[in-house]
């Protein structure tokens, strides 16, 4: 019996330590970020260009609290939008047709986690997300905090925080699409500071389907943005 005890006692003291020392790095991580200032920002505007497979397009991504997002890009000379109303996603994709098609459950579910301008370490607890602190790994030889998020939904998201920037420089991305698991690593590079917010400035994701590359030539704060542009149009 005292030695179930004493491995109990042992036991609480370990989560209790991985609790703060979890606790202590988001803390920081915050900070370095600078989310004062970002909590204050109600919308936020990014251009630039993504690359994948030998082929370059520019596009616009438009975010609003709380969970409103809009991409448009330039693809072979036709405009494609994807959107995200804060319910639901839809899509319109010009080579297959003109009109704007609803997109699946899953693919919503992943603009849902693209719209939140904050990203699932913020407010986390509200948020329905359980984290876990596991400890530390190399990325690009340099060692960061390693902490899993799992979500309401079941998807897993992995978060690797520089130890020296306390940064994300690592995303691991586990969901399921049409039945099938899917993982994706992104690497989050180019860090600058936008009206004191530290914001990263090159994507590279990785994953079955190859490489995409994500370049953001600017960030515009708090720009205009009407509700009417995320919502699915009639026609």
């Amino acid at each position: 019996m005292k030695l179930k005890l004493t491995f109990a006692l042992l036991l609480c003291c370990s989560l209790s330590t991985f609790s703060q020392t979890l606790d202590e790095i988001l803390k920081k991580h915050l900070s370095a970020v600078g989310q004062e200032k970002l909590d204050k920002v109600s919308s936020l505007k990014m251009t630039g260009t993504m690359s994948q497979q030998g082929q370059t397009f520019t596009y616009t991504i438009i975010n609003k609290r709380p969970f409103l997002t809009r991409v448009e890009a330039l693809v072979q000379g036709m405009n494609m939008v994807q959107a995200y109303d804060g319910n639901s996603a839809w899509a319109i994709m010009p080579w297959l047709s003109p009109a704007p098609q609803a997109l699946p459950e899953d693919q919503s579910k992943k603009m849902r986690d693209d719209a939140d301008i904050d990203g699932n370490l913020v407010n986390y607890k509200e948020k329905g997300n359980i984290l876990e602190f596991q400890g530390k790994e190399k990325v690009n030889e340099n060692e960061a905090y390693k902490i899993k998020a799992t979500k309401k939904d079941g998807a897993i998201n992995t978060y690797f925080i520089d130890v020296k920037s306390l940064l994300i420089v690592k995303l691991n991305t586990l969901t399921v699409e049409k039945g099938k698991s899917v993982e994706v690593s992104a690497f989050y590079k180019d860090y600058k500071l936008v009206d004191g917010i530290m914001m990263a400035h090159t994507v590279e994701q990785n994953s079955a389907k190859g490489i995409f590359l994500i370049g953001i030539d600017k960030i515009d704060l708090n720009v205009p943005a009407e509700d009417a542009i995320f919502a699915m149009p009639k026609n």
